[in-house]
């Protein structure tokens, strides 16, 4: 789900790939999984929002269209993003 390119982050932080790499190393933390973790966790705030559709959620994490975005987000939480809505809005 993670589109980061560890690249793009070390403009931002103004730091040299290899420090990142080494940094996150230091805490057990793999550059990739971190991102995934991140998107995963806007994925789940937008799914809460019942006024936005499925379609819409993709859309905003960057996926061209829902069927990419649904199976992407069934691989990281075994479920579809629908059913992950339904038992979070309903609870």
């Amino acid at each position: 789900m993670g589109r980061l390119p560890i690249s793009l982050a070390s403009e931002i932080l103004n730091m040299h790939v290899r420090t990142i790499q080494r940094r996150l190393e230091q805490e057990g933390v793999v550059y990739k999984t971190l991102i995934e973790e991140m998107v995963l966790e806007q994925v789940l705030e937008l799914l809460k929002q019942p006024d936005l559709s499925i379609t819409q959620v993709g859309a905003k994490m960057g996926y061209s269209d829902s069927s990419h975005f649904t199976r992407a987000f069934k691989r990281q939480m075994n479920m579809t993003p629908r059913q992950y809505r339904k038992e979070n809005l309903e609870s």
